[in-house]
């Protein structure tokens, strides 16, 4: 097939594959293709204009409402849900601009309809974060008789409201991962069918500005000398921003990691195994997160290139 009919087929396959990834949310697979919910979309969208794109969107989304009748409406929610930061990515895809201005316009859109959607379920008596504590209660209930023995009541109450008080964080957490998730592998697969995907740097020039070394180290002492069972505003930002700033020190520990293994021609299995360290015992993610601190304090890459 030559790439002129290749190119025409293109967004019938990519049709094909959405009805698919749709169809897998209610399978055992949800949990993974869950996460690929935005790419086949983000590849019609860079392929079509607007109007063609709009078209196979309800196509797509009206074949797999007949194939699964009134028990599919919920992943049609789903996937309206995802649409807007598809359009606000491949907008800036499509004008050329910066992966990082696509990145962050798509990321931004995902968590302003997450904050809408609070707002407007608190308009309309619903509240989203009550009935999450209240799930999150029920689960714990739920455990084994020997697990909930050990569980007093207090202790529930205090997790139940720190999770809670944690929602910011789920939600730029939640529109990080998506949206990078959508750009890497979407990338991988738009470029290879024709459409250019602008890349990110490279993750090893990755470098945090200087202010948020202090920005961190405040947190740091406060979130140290501050206790958390209360329900103050200053709390809220304490617990939502210190495990944010020390995620953004942890990227920056692997950018430094990926830089050294480049420089020095060693094997990138180094950070690999870091991530999977950090990944299987938490704890060491805050050595990691100094590491990252350290590597924007001090002019440490400057050295390691003047030895190499």
């Amino acid at each position: 097939m030559n790439r002129t009919k290749r190119s025409k087929w293109l967004p019938v396959i990519w049709m094909i594959v959405y009805v698919i990834v749709l169809l897998s949310i209610v399978t055992p697979l949800n949990f993974i293709m869950i996460n690929l919910i935005m790419i086949p979309v983000l590849a019609l969208y860079m392929h079509l204009d607007f109007k063609r794109f709009a078209l196979a969107y309800l196509i797509s989304l009206g074949v797999y409402y007949g194939l699964t009748g009134g028990l599919g409406l919920v992943v049609v929610i789903i996937s309206l849900f995802f649409l807007p930061p598809v359009l606000a990515m491949g907008h800036f895809y499509k004008k050329r601009a910066p992966a990082r201005t696509a990145v962050l316009a798509g990321t931004f859109t995902l968590m302003g309809e997450l904050v809408l959607g609070l707002v407007v379920g608190r308009l309309f008596g619903f509240d989203p974060i009550a009935e999450f504590g209240a799930t999150v209660r029920e689960y714990l209930e739920a455990l084994p008789p020997t697990v909930t023995e050990q569980l007093n009541k207090d202790f529930v109450d205090a997790m139940i409201r720190y999770i809670t008080q944690m929602i910011p964080f789920f939600i730029v957490a939640f529109s990080v991962y998506y949206v990078m998730i959508t750009h890497w592998l979407g990338r991988w697969f738009i470029n290879r069918s024709g459409d250019i995907v602008p890349g990110l740097p490279p993750v090893r020039t990755w470098r945090l500005p200087k202010s948020l070394v202090w920005y961190y180290l405040i947190v740091m002492i406060l979130d140290f000398t501050i206790p958390h069972d209360s329900n103050s505003f200053l709390v809220m930002i304490l617990i939502n921003l210190f495990p944010l700033l020390n995620l953004a020190f942890v990227v920056q520990a692997i950018s430094f990691l990926l830089y050294l293994v480049h420089v020095k021609r060693k094997s990138k299995a180094w950070p690999i195994l870091a991530v999977a360290l950090m990944i299987f015992v938490p704890a060491t993610q805050y050595l990691f997160s100094l590491l990252g601190l350290f590597d924007v304090m001090f002019p440490i890459r400057e050295k390691i290139a003047d030895k190499s």
